[in-house]
């Protein structure tokens, strides 16, 4: 699922100082849906959690709602889980994200504003990355451009995906080779403006 990137990527884990609730902080983490929503839900229900904790908790049940389609319900979590914690860019990254690749709650104006504070938060290629496809799908080829400039400046096994990726769509017969170029600087513009995205988290 596409929102697997949030787990992989930006290695979310389970809060160190949680205590008591063990089983069901570990079981939020369930690779099986059901399992991990009734957890993290439990979890939310309880008046022991801090902030943090509970802001974790509405975050690890947003992912598990995108994987299974629930996706106003993600955005709620989503939301709830900024709320309590201003300053972690795990959530904003992760609805942004949704906001922009799937189509039934799409918004990249919205997915702008909270890409923007991602990268004020965490700067690296994969909240840059959001931030290009935001900027993307808002028709902003210029901007967008420089994000996935930046992006591929920062990590290159980022750059060779996108450049297969590109390959793939048939935009791309350069090498792979993580490095940008006007060649992949082309590719990345065609693609923008026929209006397919570059997405290296496909489902």
């Amino acid at each position: 699922m596409r929102l697997l990137f949030i787990l992989l990527m930006l290695s979310i884990g389970t809060p160190a100082h949680a205590k008591g609730s063990q089983d069901n902080f570990a079981a939020c983490e369930s690779a099986v849906s059901a399992i991990a929503i009734e957890a993290c839900t439990i979890l939310l229900e309880s008046d022991q959690l801090s902030d943090l904790d509970r802001s974790w908790a509405f975050r690890e049940r947003a992912v598990e709602y995108v994987k299974i389609g629930r996706f106003v319900e993600s955005v709620s979590d989503f939301e709830n889980s900024i709320d309590l914690d201003p300053t972690s860019p795990w959530s904003y990254n992760g609805l942004a994200w949704i906001l922009l690749t799937e189509r039934e709650i799409h918004d990249p104006a919205r997915a702008l504003e909270l890409a923007r504070a991602t990268v004020a938060i965490l700067d690296n290629w994969n909240t840059r990355d959001t931030l290009a496809m935001a900027y993307a799908e808002l028709g902003r080829s210029k901007d967008a451009l420089r994000e996935y400039e930046i992006a591929f400046d920062q990590n290159w096994d980022y750059g060779t995906s996108v450049q297969e990726l590109l390959r793939g769509y048939g935009y791309y017969s350069g090498p792979v080779n993580g490095m940008w170029s006007e060649e992949t600087r082309n590719a990345v513009l065609d693609c923008i403006r026929d209006g397919r995205q570059i997405n290296i988290f496909p489902s």
